[in-house]
Order: C-alpha cells, then sequence, then structure tokens
C-alpha cells in the first residue's frame, strides 16, 4: 500500500472512532495513527525502484517502473543492505531487458521476473543461496540457460528441468529444488535425488504424469505446497525420516497411488474440513491405497481418519538372517558328516531345510527362533563311537608268516578255519544338502 493511502486508512480509523470514544481515548487513537504513519515511512523509492525495510532493518526491493529497461540493484539503500528481491517485485516487466544485482542480495522471492519477455542479460552473485518458485519463467533468459542444459542450476538451486525427458539424476551440486521446477514435465519418467539436497519446493513436481515412484532421501527436511500435485502415474511413495509435516496438496491427485509410508517422525499431516470439503496432503488420491505406519503414529491416525488399511511398515523389509548365514559357516563339510551318528546329522538336515528365506523384518521373530533350532542342531551334533584298535602285540611281526591253524570237527576230520573278518569302517553318511522351504507370502 502506497503512503498516502495508509495516512488516509489512519486518519480515517482515527474519525470514525471519535463518536464512540472519549477525548482521553481519542488521543490514543491519533497516536496509533501517528505509529502506522511512522512504520510506513520505510517504505520508500529509489531512482526507479520501490523498496521496504524489513524487521531486520535489511532493504528488499519490492517494485519498479513497468517501462525500464535496465536496473541495477544499490547494494544499499538509505544505509541499509539491499539483501532481497521480494515476490513478484519485476513480474510482467516486458521492456526490462538487462538485470544487476550486488553481492549483498542473498534472496530472490517467487515470480520476481516471471513474464519479463525481454530479459536476457542477468547477474546474480555467488551469494544468492535462497531461490523461489518461477523466478525466471517466460524470460529468454531460461531458455537460453535451457538449450545450454535442460537442468539450470544456480548457486546449488536447481530452479528449471522443465524440458527435461525420460530418467533424470540430480547432481550431487544441489541443495534445494525451486518451487516449479519441474512444472508439468510430462515426458520425466524418473527421478534420482541426492542426498545433498535439503528442500523440495512449492510445485516443483506439480503435474509430472511420467513419474511412477520417488524415492526422497532422508537429507530432504521440507517438502512444499502441492510439491506433487497431479502425479497422476505415482505409484509408490515413501516419506523419509528426516520429514516431520507434510504439507497440504502435496500429493494431491496422485489417483494411482497404492502404497504409502509414513514414518514416525512425521506428526503433522494437513486436514482440513471446511464447508463439506476437505483441504488435506493427499486429496483426489484413491480411496484403497495401503498405509504403511506404526501403531500410535500420525500415520496410523491419518489411515483411521481415511478409512484406509494401515499396515506395520516392517513388512516391507526383508527379515535380518545374518544370524542364520553365520551359523551355517559352522556346519561340518558333507565329506565329514558321516563321522556323526545319523540321528543327529538327520536333525541338522531338518534344522536347514526349515529355514523360510521369504520373512519380513515383521516377521524376525520367527526368523530368530529358525537360527536358534539351527544353533542347538549343530551344537547336538554327536560323534560316533571310536573303531576298535588292533593291539600291537596282535600283530604278526614284519618277516614272519602265520601258520595256519587246522582245528577238527567231532568227526575227526580238520579243515582249515575261515580268517577272521576284520573290523570295518561304518558306512559314510551322504551329505546333507541344504535346500529351503518357500513359503507363499508375497511383498506388495
Amino acid at each position: 500500500m502506497k503512503l498516502w493511502k495508509k495516512a488516509v486508512a489512519a486518519v480515517t480509523a482515527g474519525v470514525l472512532c471519535v463518536g464512540s470514544v472519549g477525548v482521553t481515548d481519542l488521543q490514543g487513537v491519533l497516536e496509533s495513527a501517528g505509529m502506522v504513519l511512522s512504520a510506513s515511512a520505510e517504505e520508500g523509492t529509489y531512482g526507479n525502484l520501490s523498496y521496504n525495510v524489513t524487521n531486520a532493518g535489511e532493504a528488499e526491493i519490492t517494485g519498479c517502473d513497468m517501462g525500464v529497461t535496465s536496473v541495477e540493484i544499490p547494494a544499499e539503500i538509505d544505509g541499509k543492505p539491499v539483501t532481497s528481491i521480494g515476490n513478484n517485485a519485476f513480474r510482467d516487466c516486458i521492456s526490462l531487458t538487462e538485470i544487476k544485482m550486488p553481492d549483498s542480495v542473498t534472496n530472490i522471492g517467487n515470480g520476481t521476473f516471471y513474464g519479463c519477455t525481454s530479459l536476457t542479460e542477468i547477474t546474480i552473485p555467488d551469494g544468492v543461496t535462497n531461490i523461489e518458485g518461477f523466478v525466471f519463467t517466460n524470460t529468454p533468459w531460461l531458455i537460453a540457460k535451457q538449450e545450454e542444459n535442460p537442468l539450470v542450476i544456480i548457486n546449488g538451486t536447481l530452479i528449471d528441468g522443465t524440458t527435461c525427458t525420460g530418467s533424470v539424476t540430480i547432481p550431487d551440486s544441489v541443495t534445494s529444488i525451486a518451487g516449479g521446477a519441474f512444472d508439468s514435465c510430462t515426458g520425466l519418467t524418473a527421478i534420482t535425488i541426492p542426498e545433498s539436497v535439503t528442500s523440495i519446493g512449492d510445485s516443483a513436481f506439480y503435474r509430472c504424469t511420467g513419474l511412477t515412484e520417488i524415492a526422497i532421501p532422508d537429507s530432504v527436511t521440507s517438502i512444499g505446497d502441492h510439491a506433487f500435485d497431479g502425479c497422476t502415474g505415482l505409484k509408490t511413495i515413501t516419506i523419509p525420516d528426516s520429514i516431520t509435516s507434510i504439507s497440504n496438496y502435496a500429493f494431491r491427485g496422485c489417483t494411482g497411488l497404492k502404497t504409502l509410508t509414513i514414518p514416525d517422525s512425521v506428526t503433522t499431516i494437513a486436514y482440513e474440513e471446511s464447508n463439506g470439503n476437505v483441504y488435506e496432503a493427499f486429496s483426489g488420491c484413491p480411496d484403497n491405497f495401503v498405509v504403511y505406519a506404526s501403531a500410535g503414529s500420525a500415520g496410523e491416525a491419518y489411515a483411521k481418519k481415511k478409512g484406509l488399511t494401515c499396515k506395520d511398515p516392517k513388512e516391507l523389509f526383508p527379515a535380518d538372517y545374518s544370524k542364520i548365514d553365520e551359523l551355517l559357516k559352522t556346519v561340518p563339510d558333507d565329506s565329514k558328516l558321516y563321522l556323526y551318528t545319523p540321528d543327529s546329522v538327520s536333525r541338522l538336515k531338518e534344522a536347514i531345510q526349515s529355514i523360510n528365506r521369504d520373512c519380513t523384518a515383521a516377521q524376525q521373530n520367527l526368523v530368530d527362533e529358525m537360527a536358534k533350532n539351527l544353533e542347538t542342531a549343530i551344537k547336538k551334533l554327536k560323534l560316533r563311537p571310536a573303531l576298535p584298535d588292533i593291539s600291537a602285540n596282535e600283530k604278526p611281526q614284519p618277516g614272519t608268516e602265520t601258520p595256519e591253524t587246522h582245528v577238527p570237527d567231532q568227526s575227526g576230520n580238520t579243515e582249515t578255519p575261515k580268517p577272521t573278518a576284520k573290523p570295518t569302517a561304518p558306512a559314510k553318511v551322504t551329505g546333507v544338502k541344504i535346500s529351503y522351504k518357500k513359503s507363499s507370502l508375497r511383498l506388495l
């Protein structure tokens, strides 16, 4: 609001109050009007620019003369550093061809240069660390950047990828994805977001209908409004543990959604009912998708409110078989199993064959029980009794012959006795062939 408008508003407010307040109170009203005038004095103009002063005592550019062709933003105005260019400050300035920013600027607001159809030259200092959404949309400067590389990145912020197609990998140099960066990029089929990214802006992937899944890394701490609004191809959404709230319409209209995983870290999910309408994070999604959330969590509460099926998120992950794998390494080799009693070998074989490799993390107790049974079977392997040994005095001496002994029978005949059979080693137990049962469990 311009200065003269605020002055009129303040005085009018005072006049309207005269009929209902005393003289002393009227003085307070007029003093309040003076305070308004004093505060509004923080707004002003500098050449062809308009600005205001923030509570931090810094200047923010808020607008310009529509007919301006070239702008150089000052580093200071009245001794106050210029640190920000406000939302829509130069929007639709169709005559603007060039703009230079000082090193003091750190923030560029939403839609700042949107629709500047003649803008070809922009000087952005390295100190700009926050670039909001749709800042350079519909400018020849952005078109030229897109021709150089479909991923337009400024100071670590990915500001545009709308011309991308197929599978895209965002480089590790990116720390944030600006609002509208992939707006209506229907040719995008897959996106890899690196761990360096900490924020996803408003409408960042709005109507990216070709996306079927999205992996959001744990480094991301904020997901903006409408971030994945209209992504009709998304079937699986997993919210990372780093997120604490899911904003309004963040996943609205994801009509293909089948599974949603919400971690315990999420404590707030946008949901508001007004005049019979519901405004929430997942408006317009199917009414039968499955929510994976822990008992007592905000995710479970949301599922109950929406009448959705809620399952233990551990069902999505395989159980830990490391204990079993370590025990299997201690099982004797097949060639050595003959040394053990058949019964103990049979028990070992049964324990191994009962191992089911299809269990999920939610069934870890079953896996632990299998490991316990295997450990017991290994410990109870029993060696066969030692074979009898022939004593040294019973063995023939080298170089001597053992005379034949003829034992007469009752008829007086003699016969050469059959040699005594030597003890033989027990037959070898054939090796244990390890196989595993397969359960009918199928994961979603």
